[in-house]
């Protein structure tokens, strides 16, 4: 089975972003889409620098500092920790657009070869202004959109799904998370898909930091192991975005 472990998240901590980069630069996982208001310079510098891996955008509009002019920050220039998903149903999407387009000058300025997009507690797939956004960017950077099932985890559901960005379908796995990790890597032989499986995972080392601005905590730790494993198998082959074509 070929899959993609998409590391989520990417700059939301320092011991994220420490567990995110060495197993990146391991080869255990090929594939990231980061948090880019949050991520440091010196750590994109580091991640620019690892070969044979997919660097995304994960479009975040809820936590750190804005990037752009927006009514979801306060006085300081803050996205509100709280209450923002009800006001990002009902914004204007001229916000939305220049905040996405901020976080892609900013990666750019890095790594000019980003290849794929999604958003944090995603938000491109829960509301209708914020989808129309990505996916009309997606199309003009010729980003691939990594999207995430309706309903519930605990609906352990997957299905194929069809992006603008590409042509063609890919299967998303959205349970490798919190108390269903320990059904795999034996889960992954129930998924019969010829393709390649995009799997979403949120490796970090658990330190003060991600306990304060993250209910989802001390399971990243057990992801960092379980992706080892996983590179263990001569059943399981590590892709990333890369291989994926476009068109």
């Amino acid at each position: 089975m070929k899959i993609i472990f998409n590391i989520d998240d990417l700059g939301l901590t320092r011991g994220g972003v420490k567990a995110g980069l060495e197993l990146l630069e391991c080869g255990y996982a090929k594939s990231t889409t980061v948090m880019v208001n949050l991520i440091k310079d010196e750590e994109l510098i580091e991640l620019s620098k690892i070969p044979n891996i997919s660097v995304g955008i994960h479009f975040n509009m809820e936590i750190g500092p804005a990037l752009a002019d927006t009514p979801l920050a306060d006085d300081n220039g803050e996205f509100f920790l709280r209450g923002n998903a009800i006001k990002i149903k009902d914004m204007d999407k001229k916000y939305i657009r220049t905040e996405l387009e901020a976080q892609y000058n900013r990666i750019i300025k890095f790594i000019p070869d980003i290849t794929h997009i999604d958003s944090h507690h995603h938000l491109h797939n829960r509301f209708d202004n914020v989808q129309e956004v990505v996916l009309e960017f997606a199309k003009e950077k010729n980003l691939l959109i990594r999207e995430n099932v309706k309903g519930t985890l605990e609906d352990d559901v997957t299905k194929n799904v069809e992006h603008v960005g590409k042509l063609g379908k890919r299967f998303f796995i959205n349970t490798f998370y919190g108390k269903f990790l320990k059904d795999f890597p034996e889960k992954f032989k129930e998924y019969k898909y010829e393709g390649i499986a995009d799997v979403m995972c949120h490796p970090a080392y658990c330190d003060d930091e991600l306990m304060q601005k993250s209910s989802y905590n001390t399971y990243r730790e057990k992801e960092i192991a379980l992706i080892k494993q996983c590179n263990t198998l001569d059943w399981l082959e590590i892709m990333s975005y890369k291989d994926i074509p476009k068109n």
